[in-house]
């Protein structure tokens, strides 16, 4: 089964130094945040978690609901039924410029017409803040 592999974006809690271990599990927590709100296809969350300067370069809140809308629905248009995303402890969170990164790991399972699928892909944690 030839699934496309698929980039999230969400929002990072702000960095305090020394607080390396607690923000790595806020991260793991903020994307499982992330994660239930695209299982249960609740855009506005999305949107709301959605990296800030991306978010603009979408324009308006309805364009960006609009392309949330589209992407949940990508995968029933596929024959997928998204059943659970689980999202793994990040490796840590690194300064690119005025951001901070981190990839948070994360396993999708899927019902499909073949039978059980399932697939592993990562969030894009970012945050300017």
């Amino acid at each position: 089964m030839n699934i496309p592999l698929i980039a999230f974006c969400m929002v990072l809690l702000a960095q305090e130094p020394g607080a390396g271990a607690r923000t790595t599990v806020q991260v793991r927590d903020d994307a499982r945040v992330f994660a239930k709100a695209f299982l249960d296809e609740d855009h506005a969350k999305l949107a709301d978690m959605t990296f800030g300067p991306w978010a603009e370069k979408l324009g308006t809140r309805p364009r960006l609901l609009q392309a949330w809308r589209k992407r949940t629905c990508s995968f029933r248009y596929q024959g997928l039924q998204l059943e659970s995303i689980d999202v793994e402890l990040p490796g840590g969170v690194v300064k690119a410029g005025n951001d901070l990164v981190c990839v948070v790991p994360m396993r999708m399972k899927f019902q499909g017409i073949d039978g059980p699928a399932s697939m592993k892909s990562h969030f894009l944690a970012l945050s300017s803040d």
